[in-house]
């Protein structure tokens, strides 16, 4: 709606019509972070220990994964084991499934 009305307000400025500074634009909605803290994580995998023992594993390994790596979802998704070449405490992800060239 903001962008429509800066339009129709710059349009009116362009013809030179007496209404282009009566408009008014709507004030910008706060943006709220979602701030994920640790007693959230550990909350979360508190809560899961009533899935079955594979499901559990499987999502506990993918909380920690992204919690600690800054991995995107997109690629948490497409991650299989044999794509992960692990090393030391560091995990590579083949440039194929990262958005970047940054090692996760």
């Amino acid at each position: 709606m903001r962008n429509k009305l800066i339009k129709i307000r710059k349009f009116l400025e362009f013809i030179d019509h007496p209404l282009a500074r009566d408009i008014q634009l709507p004030k910008l909605p706060k943006r709220r972070k979602n701030v994920i803290k640790v007693e959230h994580i550990r909350k979360l995998l508190n809560d899961i220990g009533r899935l079955r023992e594979k499901s559990r594993l499987r999502l506990k390994a993918a909380i920690l994964l992204s919690a600690t790596s800054g991995i995107r979802a997109e690629e948490l998704y497409r991650l299989r084991p044999e794509i992960l070449a692990l090393m030391k405490e560091l995990f590579i992800l083949r440039p194929k499934l990262r958005k970047t060239t940054r090692i996760v």
